[in-house]
């Protein structure tokens, strides 16, 4: 049995045409394969094209090898009949008689004839085909959903949420009326599917669009926080250099001797650790100790990264393992944003250094909890 499967398949493969028709199988599966990653990254409606492109060279190919000019086979069917011969050989070497060259002949007979039905096949296949391919995009544009609070406190850090966004939007974009010179508003995480609105007094409008293949849509959020606008940051200071005076040649005096060297200065604070350590303690969670020190921890890091050039992004980078704690810390989050809204109402919350002397601060205060 097994020499006659192993007989089987090697007819076949004499058979120039199932060599073609493997080969026009690989063109297509290729066609097909580069279609459709084309469709992807595109994401056009192309639904007929991307299947033509895939069935074209399947086709062409095989009705191609289907009628053959004159110089492909010098000897009519020479090659088969040579590849025939040798697999009776193989046959007699085998001492089997179970598959004869007439045996052979009628299956290439056969196939032969299975090859002149192939272009009646294809035509009747390729509106199913045709069907099945969908590369359509999104049909109706983003309907833009906003959700966050309409006010807040002063230094507060307000929440908008767009992620609910209707019909697939792939990009966002967030402005700000009026916009405050100098002073960052606004920061997009997720993609733009969130937005951090700073908490400046006065009345703001911020807009959120969001856009796909079918269209764009827009959507205001009004936000008011009391208090009196801030102005402009003062324009730097820039030194005039003084004229160079004539000065007569001295004698080089002395070196004079080297003074004593300066006390360190003492750390700026604001009074709020005593609190803070208090109120750490008090926590009723397994890992306090460790959580404690990995805040401290933290804090520090945020406070020693030059990368972060603005209040806001300080102040966010620096509460947001805090926010990530579960409710048994609670305690802690409220304290330290009434703290810090009380800090910065009261005017001592004003350049990046008070922000980093703050961070040092709970940092200190949440390792002594520890």
């Amino acid at each position: 049995m097994l020499k006659f499967i192993l007989s089987f398949l090697a007819t076949l493969w004499a058979n120039q045409k199932v060599r073609s028709i493997v080969k026009s199988g690989g063109l297509t599966l290729t066609g097909i394969a580069a279609a459709a990653l084309a469709g992807s990254l595109v994401n056009l409606d192309t639904r007929w094209i991307v299947a033509v492109t895939a069935v074209t060279p399947f086709l062409i190919n095989v009705l191609l090898k289907m009628y053959p000019s004159d110089g492909d086979d010098t000897n009519g069917d020479s090659l088969n009949d040579y590849v025939q011969i040798a697999i009776k050989k193989w046959l007699e070497g085998l001492d089997s008689g179970k598959v004869s060259i007439d045996d052979a002949r009628k299956l290439n007979s056969w196939i032969d004839d299975l090859f002149k039905k192939t272009p009646m096949i294809l035509l009747c296949g390729l509106p199913f085909l045709l069907a099945g391919c969908d590369y359509s995009g999104p049909t109706q544009a983003p309907r833009v959903v906003i959700s966050g609070p309409t006010t807040g406190v002063p230094g507060e850090l307000l929440l908008l949420d767009a992620s609910a966004t209707e019909n697939s939007p792939q990009h966002f974009r967030w402005t700000i009326s009026p916009a405050l010179p100098g002073r960052q508003q606004l920061i997009v995480q997720d993609g733009g599917k969130r937005c951090f609105v700073a908490g400046y007094p006065g009345s703001f409008v911020v807009t959120c669009s969001a856009s796909n293949r079918a269209g764009v849509d827009t959507l205001t959020h009004a936000i008011t926080t009391p208090g009196t606008p801030p102005g402009p940051p003062p324009a730097p200071i820039v030194p005039k250099p003084d004229p160079t005076p004539n000065i007569t040649p001295q004698p080089k005096p002395e070196p004079p001797t080297p003074p004593a060297p300066a006390p360190e200065p003492i750390a700026k604070t604001f009074g709020i650790g005593p609190a803070i350590t208090d109120v750490a303690r008090s926590i009723n969670s397994p890992d306090r100790s460790g959580t404690c020190r990995r805040l401290a921890s933290e804090a520090r890091r945020v406070a020693e990264d030059k990368n972060l050039k603005t209040q806001a992004a300080i102040l966010t980078a620096a509460m947001k393992p805090i926010g990530a704690l579960g409710s048994e810390w609670q305690p802690l989050k409220d304290l330290l944003k009434s703290q810090i809204t009380k800090l910065y109402g009261d005017g001592k919350l004003v350049t990046n250094d008070d922000y980093i002397a703050l961070l040092n601060e709970v940092a200190k205060a949440l390792d002594a909890a520890a």
